[in-house]
C-alpha cells in the first residue's frame, strides 16, 4: 500500500466531494462565481460514474437537440420522466431538471472548454 500524505489544513469556500459530471460541474460553476473550490476523490482517476456512462447525458430541449431539428417536446419529457418514475416521481425537480437542462449546456459552453456532442 502507498503512503498518502495530507496537508493539515485546507481552506475553500466550497468543498466538492466525488468528481463525476455532478461534482466537477458544481465546482466549474462555483468558480466561475469566484469562490475558491477544492475537488477531493477517493478514486485514482477522475470521473465518477459518469466516467462509465461514457458521459453521456440526456438533456430534453438542449440547444443542439433544436439546431438538429429534434422535436422534443417539454410535455414529452415531463411524461416519459413521470411514466419511468412511477410513486417516486417528484414533478418540482423534474421541472427544474426541463427548465435548468438547456441553460447548463448554454452555459457551459459559452464559459468554458466543454463542447457537448449530439449522440442519437
Amino acid at each position: 500500500m502507498s503512503k498518502v500524505s495530507f496537508l493539515s489544513q485546507i481552506d475553500c469556500d466550497l468543498l466538492v466531494i466525488g468528481s463525476g459530471a455532478g461534482g466537477l460541474s458544481t465546482a466549474i460553476t462555483a468558480r466561475k462565481a469566484g469562490l475558491d473550490v477544492v475537488v477531493i476523490e477517493k478514486e485514482a482517476c477522475f470521473g465518477g460514474t459518469t466516467a462509465f456512462s461514457g458521459g453521456v447525458l440526456w438533456i430534453p430541449g438542449n440547444p443542439h437537440a433544436k439546431r438538429n431539428g429534434i422535436q422534443d417536446s417539454r410535455e414529452a419529457a415531463r411524461m416519459y420522466m413521470q411514466n419511468e418514475t412511477g410513486r417516486f416521481f417528484d414533478a418540482a425537480a423534474v421541472d427544474a431538471f426541463l427548465d435548468a437542462g438547456p441553460e447548463m449546456v448554454a452555459f457551459f459552453e459559452r464559459e468554458t472548454e466543454v463542447k457537448f456532442v449530439p449522440t442519437l
